[in-house]
């Protein structure tokens, strides 16, 4: 049986991403709504952070794995 699909629910089976872009130095959290400046880290840092969280989080949803990136800028002083 088939089922549309709605916007919310689209975005469930999607899921969020975490945008970082090193030549602006800005972070985006597509399901927490959130963005960022990024100061006091190089570009190479916090793609290799994300990249760590990514691996340790993915299993448990994209908010999961927004929230703990967020946290670990915040921890980091980088926003």
């Amino acid at each position: 049986m088939r089922q549309e699909i709605n916007d919310t629910q689209l975005e469930q089976v999607v899921g969020g991403t975490v945008k970082f872009s090193g030549s602006v130095m800005k972070i985006k959290f597509t399901v927490i709504g959130e963005q960022f400046d990024v100061k006091n880290c190089e570009d190479w840092q916090a793609m290799a952070l994300i990249s760590q969280l990514y691996g340790q989080y993915k299993a448990e949803g994209n908010r999961v794995f927004e929230t703990k990136t967020k946290e670990a800028f915040q921890a980091n002083g980088w926003i």
